[in-house]
């Protein structure tokens, strides 16, 4: 955001949509540096909104919950973690970055030009569904980064501010295309 808020006080206004997780909005165990990064980029979503929203400056931020990407392809290829990462979802599937990028595209388009620091879950309800907690060990170690270093993993994964920045969806120019986003962002 450091780059994109002074371009778009030159020009006026513009909006940006920022990358968290769904784990921005809980907490859960064994994963305190990844939760916290992704607390932080909501919480600096909202400050944004604050701070710029009377020089035309619009701030959103959608938080994904298991999306199979290059990321979660570890996890997802494993047949019996798979079996069991699907079986949490409420809706029996894992999200694609198509479905990401067209909740970035509409918060983005002139049809949201009321939204503003909205932290948009796209999570197939992931989220809501946390009857059981063994469940949410299996969702949260999805991809790898989450796993006993014993399996694999590695539990400190917290992204640098590059990263951070790096996930920032910003809309200079619009209108913007669903092929925009899958180019500007990091996340695909």
């Amino acid at each position: 955001m450091k780059c994109e808020i002074p371009q778009m006080l030159r020009q006026g206004g513009g909006t940006m949509v920022n990358t968290a997780s769904a784990t921005g909005l809980v907490g859960t165990r064994g994963t305190s540096a990844y939760v916290a990064s992704k607390h932080g980029v909501v919480g600096l979503t909202k400050t944004a909104v604050l701070e710029y929203a009377q020089q035309g400056i619009r701030v959103n931020c959608v938080c994904p919950g298991v999306i199979h990407t290059p990321m979660t392809e570890r996890g997802l290829s494993d047949s019996e973690r798979r079996v069991r990462i699907i079986a949490s979802e409420p809706m029996g599937r894992v999200g694609t970055p198509e479905e990401i990028a067209e909740a970035v595209v509409w918060l983005c388009s002139e049809a949201a030009l009321f939204v503003t620091g909205h932290t948009m879950t796209v999570d197939g309800a992931i989220w809501h569904n946390r009857q059981n907690q063994q469940d949410w060990a299996l969702a949260r170690g999805f991809c790898g980064i989450f796993m006993p270093a014993e399996e694999g993993g590695t539990l400190n994964c917290a992204p640098s501010a590059d990263a951070v920045v790096g996930n920032t969806l910003s809309q200079l120019q619009p209108p913007l295309t669903l092929a925009d986003v899958l180019v500007k962002t990091s996340l695909w």
